[in-house]
């Protein structure tokens, strides 16, 4: 959850209801009441906000000519083209880059969570949340 305007709501994924910008994740933000993705010519695929490769099935990038399959935190990469909910890829893993936390196959900003935080939730703007 996030506070907007002093109300906890639930953090949502592209494709998900929402009612304010701030509980969008994954470059997504909040129009007519749906998380929508924000980068041109990107759509929403498996939750996520995807820019289609020419040539290529929607589960799939180019990594120079060759169509690969996108990868979630903690899966092998060859390219930080292919790695999902934010992730980049390092030593040939997608992984959640420094002031972030991965939860529910997304890196979600930490914000500092210095540990106060119960497993499971991350810190956004000083306040301990859940993704769901």
């Amino acid at each position: 959850q996030v506070s907007v305007n002093g109300q906890c709501m639930t953090l949502s994924t592209p494709g998900n209801d929402c009612v304010n910008s701030l509980q969008c994740i994954d470059q997504s933000a909040c129009t007519s009441n749906k998380c929508t993705c924000t980068t041109s010519g990107a759509k929403v695929i498996r939750g996520y906000c995807l820019v289609p490769a020419f040539g290529c099935n929607e589960e799939q990038t180019k990594v120079g000519t060759t169509c690969v399959n996108y990868a979630i935190p903690g899966n092998p990469c060859q390219e930080s083209v292919q790695c999902l909910g934010g992730s980049r890829c390092v030593s040939s893993r997608c992984s959640c880059p420094q002031g972030t936390t991965f939860m529910s196959d997304y890196c979600i900003p930490s914000n500092g969570n210095n540990g106060n935080c119960l497993q499971g939730q991350v810190s956004v703007n000083g306040q301990c949340m859940t993704l769901s």
